[in-house]
C-alpha cells in the first residue's frame, strides 16, 4: 500500500457489513504490523492528508472500496 490508496477495514463486520472506507496515510513509526489510515475527509478525499490517521491493523485491510458500492 502506499499512500492515497483507498481501502476498506474489515475489523467492524458489525456496523460495516462490507467493510469501513478509509485512505492509507502511512506506515506507522514503530509497528511493522500497523499503519495509519484516514476514515474520515469530510468530503474532501483529496487533502487527507490534513486529518488525522488512525492506527491500523494491516492483516484487517483491503484494497479498494470496489465492494462497497456492490449491490450483492
Amino acid at each position: 500500500m502506499k499512500p492515497g490508496d483507498k481501502v476498506r477495514y474489515i475489523g467492524n463486520r458489525y456496523q460495516y457489513p462490507k467493510g469501513q472506507p478509509g485512505i492509507f496515510k502511512g506506515d506507522h513509526h514503530h509497528d511493522p504490523n500497523m499503519c495509519f489510515v484516514v476514515y474520515s475527509w469530510a468530503d474532501d478525499p483529496d487533502n487527507y492528508m490534513d486529518y488525522t490517521g488512525v492506527p491500523t491493523p494491516r492483516h484487517l485491510l483491503k484494497p479498494g472500496w470496489d465492494e462497497l458500492t456492490s449491490t450483492t
